[in-house]
């Protein structure tokens, strides 16, 4: 089991991970992010997939993303379902616990802050 509350970043293989990960950013066989690189575009993975697979889709910056990847990991079926009822409760805890470590040592990440953004989208059937 998981113990109550965020993980402690502050241990040094937790840091070595980050970096690890950093390493790896906009990067071929890495991953793309397109903010600091635009070029990342040209890497985007596109598909289609039927509508009757999904009920619906979360659309979402990663400084709210980072709640499940960082501040408080779980899997994305709660989180999807918590996003979804309440987004403005996601992207306030966010940004609540980006205050609590400004300095980026319990969680270590690449800026201080982030933009937050959720959107939603509901499919049903006709």
């Amino acid at each position: 089991p998981r113990p109550d509350g965020p993980p402690d970043r502050s241990d040094p293989n937790w840091v070595h991970r980050y970096k690890a990960i950093e390493s790896h950013r906009n990067r071929p066989g890495g991953f793309w992010t397109i903010s600091a690189s635009p070029e990342a575009a040209d890497e985007a993975v596109v598909t289609d997939l039927p509508l009757t697979d999904f009920e619906g889709a979360l659309l979402m910056t990663d400084g709210v993303s980072v709640l499940k990847d960082t501040y408080e990991p779980e899997g994305w079926a709660s989180t999807f379902d918590r996003f979804l009822a309440e987004p403005q409760a996601a992207i306030d805890r966010a940004y609540y616990l980006e205050r609590q470590d400004a300095d980026r040592r319990r969680w270590p990440r690449g800026k201080r802050h982030d933009d937050k953004l959720i959107a939603s989208v509901t499919i049903s059937s006709p």
